[in-house]
């Protein structure tokens, strides 16, 4: 018997198909908001965790190394724009072969008659909300099927302008200068640091001062911190990107003209950042003079300051956000290695150590700055104050954002929230989850399905101070977690991802991480950890506050 199935990326594309569609269709549940329509509304659905194994992970994760060795990157001199333009490739790549296997094996065990789509297609910008593609993928990869689309919703390609960018800060004073590339992840530490010490800061805000309230900006000006963004200059300029086509096939199937239409809408985006390299070129072709740029990102926006001011002798430093681990395995090396391109293998001069699980990264990742060993300096800090919540915090992705082997899929994340609400019935366990923020807007959905644990978006920090213990897979919370004098337990249901070094043995109590692959192996951590009068946490981190830290880094440029 032959079924009809309908693909969305999310609950809003899903409910459009679903209004039009007048005869029986099962849904493929592909991201978090759809599965969270399908059981809100009592929709049937197929789950990928009855489709998606272990082996796909690996296979994808190897086939994404080989398509990247592959890419010619044409003329993009910079080391950042060839990282940003590698993710965006291997993301497109992750999609396409995930939906591909999600369908065929659905293919394999029922006959698809119909695949319906909602026809929407459009890029407006990298990581938009907005940006829909699905229906693109499933008329291209899936043509022996009958691809029924409900509509047209293209956005018109005309063609871009490409503008020369500079940057609105002529000159810099003689007193001692650092640049910020942003004051996420906590770098308004450093601005304050900076600022006591006699530092003249410089923000970097993109293009816009959007980022901050006028209340804020306010006071960042009274404390004499300088904005600094992009400005276009209104000259046009020519297309000056030019990346070779992109010929790869996996498993006989050819994924080149998905590649390549994604590379063409990514032009755009390259284009201006290379007109921006060249502004910060200008810039520090000006000020050769700044003591250091702090960067907590080694592509992108962040990347190109590096590059540019490395050009001029500029000193750089890159404080990665996430958590960088040593690598196990060949697969294992391979995600890490992504993770680590994002924030740890730049061409800045120093590379701070944050951790020493970090340290130990070092065995089996090489990076061409400096390692300096800081202790925390972007992690949270805090001491326990009566813990008695257990914390899962997951890092989830959705569907144009995927990312395998090393983070949990969603579907994952649900079967893990299933067993933690059983095991508060059944030993009195309180759960708190900490969502990312992917998944913030799904908060009264996933605690009306599952009302025995308590989900929240608040403060981190305070959070971590009521916890007994934190279980994880994958996320940058277990070392804010073991800052906060917090122990870690790393769950791998799917035995496929160790994320670093920790005691195998759930049984041994005072441990500060413990790494466990079943439901009975992590009770007994549980257990172990509650019963536990000390930890050694020294194992992972460095005991310095951040304040000592930060002042420590300075001398570096002092």
């Amino acid at each position: 018997m032959s079924i009809n199935i309908c693909l969305a990326q999310t609950a809003d594309e899903l409910d459009f198909i679903l209004k039009k569609v007048n005869e029986p269709v099962k849904v493929v549940s592909l991201d978090l908001s759809v599965f969270l329509y399908c059981v809100e509304n009592k929709i049937d659905y197929y789950d990928p965790i009855n489709l998606i194994n272990r082996d796909f992970h690996f296979k994808i994760i190897s086939e994404s190394d080989r398509l990247i060795k592959n890419i010619n990157f044409g003329n993009l001199e910079y080391d950042a724009l060839r990282k940003e333009f590698a993710s965006t490739i291997r993301l497109r790549f992750y999609n396409a072969l995930f939906l591909l296997e999600v369908v065929n094996k659905i293919n394999n065990q029922e006959k698809i008659n119909k695949i319906y789509t909602s026809g929407w297609n459009k890029y407006t910008k990298e990581y938009s909300k907005e940006n829909y593609f699905l229906s693109y993928l499933a008329k291209e990869l899936f043509k022996q099927f009958n691809v029924q689309e409900l509509s047209s919703e293209i956005i018109s390609t005309k063609k871009n302008k490409y503008f020369e960018y500079y940057l609105n800060l002529k000159s810099i004073s003689n007193k001692k200068t650092i640049i910020l590339s942003n004051l996420g992840y906590n770098f308004s530490r450093i601005l304050f640091h900076a600022i006591k010490k006699g530092y003249k800061v410089i923000l970097f805000t993109g293009e816009a001062s959007k980022d901050f309230s006028l209340i804020k900006k306010l006071f960042f000006l009274f404390l004499g911190v300088q904005f600094i963004k992009f400005k276009k200059s209104g000259k046009t300029i020519e297309n000056q990107i030019v990346i070779p086509n992109i010929n790869f096939k996996s498993e006989n199937i050819s994924f080149s003209k998905i590649l390549n239409d994604r590379k063409n809408e990514e032009l755009n985006k390259l284009n201006t950042l290379n007109s921006k390299r060249k502004a910060l070129e200008n810039f520090f072709n000006k000020n050769e003079k700044i003591s250091m740029i702090f960067t907590y990102a080694a592509r992108g926006i962040g990347g190109l300051m590096v590059e540019a001011g490395k050009n001029k002798s500029i000193p750089s430093i890159c404080i990665h956000h996430g958590t960088i681990a040593k690598s196990f395995n060949n697969f294992d090396k391979i995600y890490k290695k992504i993770n680590a391109d994002k924030s740890f293998s730049g061409k800045a001069k120093y590379f701070a150590i944050q951790s020493k699980i970090t340290k130990d990264s070092l065995i089996t990742h090489k990076i061409e700055g400096e390692p300096i060993e800081t202790g925390n300096i972007l992690f949270q800090e805090a001491e326990r104050k009566s813990p008695f919540f257990i914390m899962y915090a997951v890092t989830l992705k959705n569907f144009d954002n995927l990312s395998f082997l090393g983070d949990e899929m969603f579907y994952e994340f649900i079967e893990n929230l299933k067993l933690f609400e059983s095991f508060t019935k059944k030993y009195k366990f309180k759960f708190l989850i900490k969502l990312h923020p992917s998944a913030a807007k799904h908060i009264d959905l996933l605690q009306k399905n599952f009302k025995n644990l308590k989900f929240t978006i608040s403060d981190l920090k305070k959070n971590l101070q009521k916890c007994l213990l934190t279980i994880s897979y994958s996320s940058t919370v277990i070392e804010d977690s073991l800052y906060c004098s917090v122990p870690v337990i790393l769950f791998d249901k799917w035995q496929r991802f160790k994320h670093c070094d920790s005691q195998l043995d759930p049984k041994v109590p005072n441990e500060a991480m413990y790494y466990v692959t079943n439901e009975d192996d992590l009770l007994t951590a549980i257990n172990s950890i509650k019963v536990s009068d000390k930890f050694n946490f020294t194992k992972y981190i460095y005991l310095n506050k951040y304040t000592e830290n930060i002042n420590k880094l300075f001398k570096l440029i002092d």
